[in-house]
């Protein structure tokens, strides 16, 4: 009964989790209300704590992505791992309030020696977990199968071409054949063991060099045997000398304005709910606002030192002046400027499978 979603249809609630019913207790029923007051009020003052956790295993990745800050190594910090000690503190203190934690920033997640153990940990927690890979995982056979044991509730797999020649423009010294296999192989686990979860969404970024294996990537996701397939735009982190080579030829699959890249089709939106909601902590305990804050520039304090996360990062100053910023001068800090919360347009497509046809299809653009 555990393993069945339990759904509020028609609620902001639903919308923003997808919830099962040994997650919902007293205690975050109530925070969730204090969360969403708050935002509703506008107060740069959660009276919550976070809902969504966004914890970065490692900074590490095998892969080489030139659009990734990782990939390409744009960015200053050095690499490493959290230690698990270090994450239990986080899910303990965070965990009896949050819904949900997302296992991922900028490197390979399973490439953390204690990667079953934490989504173990979050599940004993009452916590959805969601984590990705790039195929690497796929190389252990018998972590394969522990994490199908794991309780994980949803894995996002990058796979950003059909073939392996448009693979491998993009996705650097990664291995599409045994990515593909390792995709059927797990599916199939699954059937077999009757299991519910993980639910597995593929994701395809189109780009130049991919763009025409739109149709052809549908067919392979679903030979595949995951559940749905993420079209996604891609994004150029405000670097219009990026548009030449990876920008759709065809503007529908573009979250641009022009070929140059950098404007985004819609104007900014004031406010952003995810500074409300949830909180990103680095592999080292660093807390940044969110994902696209690569460079650490709004550094919020550390996870690991401080002794009440609620009093001295989620509603320090420095957190509460940022939100205030953010909704009443979005366009002031840059990493907002073209963040996806501004638009729809992130995601071109989202197409879900049953076993034998196309179940549903939502187009964005």
């Amino acid at each position: 009964m555990d393993d069945i979603p339990f759904k509020i249809y028609s609620s902001t609630f639903e919308k923003k989790f997808r919830i099962y019913a040994k997650n919902i207790t007293p205690k975050r029923m109530m925070n969730y209300t204090k969360v969403q007051l708050s935002l509703k009020a506008k107060r740069p003052k959660v009276w919550g704590k976070p809902l969504s956790l966004f914890i970065e295993p490692t900074n590490v990745c095998n892969l080489k992505c030139p659009l990734c800050p990782t990939g390409n190594n744009s960015t200053p910090k050095g690499k490493g791992y959290m230690k698990f000690e270090d994450y239990k503190k986080i899910i303990d203190e965070l965990g009896p309030t949050a819904f949900s934690v997302t296992l991922w920033n900028y490197g390979e997640p399973s490439l953390n020696k204690d990667f079953i153990k934490m989504i173990t940990y979050a599940k004993a927690a009452g916590l959805k977990v969601i984590t990705s890979t790039n195929g690497f995982i796929f190389r252990d056979k018998a972590q394969v199968q522990e994490l199908l044991e794991s309780g994980l509730d949803e894995l996002i797999l990058a796979v950003d071409g059909a073939s392996k020649e448009s693979y491998d423009k993009y996705r650097v010294n990664g291995h599409f054949e045994e990515l593909i296999q390792g995709i059927k192989d797990l599916a199939a686990a699954k059937k077999a063991q009757g299991r519910y979860f993980p639910y597995l969404s593929m994701q395809f970024i189109i780009m130049k060099s991919n763009e025409h294996e739109v149709e052809e990537i549908q067919m392979i996701a679903k030979d595949c045997g995951v559940d749905e397939i993420i079209l996604k735009t891609v994004y150029l982190w405000n670097d219009p000398k990026m548009a030449e080579k990876y920008l759709p030829t065809d503007k529908k699959y573009s979250r641009y304005l022009t070929d140059e890249g950098v404007a985004c089709k819609t104007s900014i939106r004031p406010g952003c709910d995810g500074l409300w909601i949830g909180v990103n902590i680095n592999y080292d305990g660093t807390v940044v606002p969110c994902c696209f804050d690569t460079h650490e520039k709004f550094i919020l304090g550390n996870a690991f030192t401080v002794k009440d996360f609620y009093k001295d990062i989620w509603n320090s100053q420095k957190f509460q002046a940022f939100r205030k910023n953010v909704w009443e001068d979005k366009g002031s800090v840059e990493m907002c400027k073209n963040c996806p919360t501004n638009t729809e347009s992130q995601d071109y497509a989202r197409v879900k499978f049953s076993n034998v046809h196309v179940e549903e299809m939502e187009v964005f653009a």
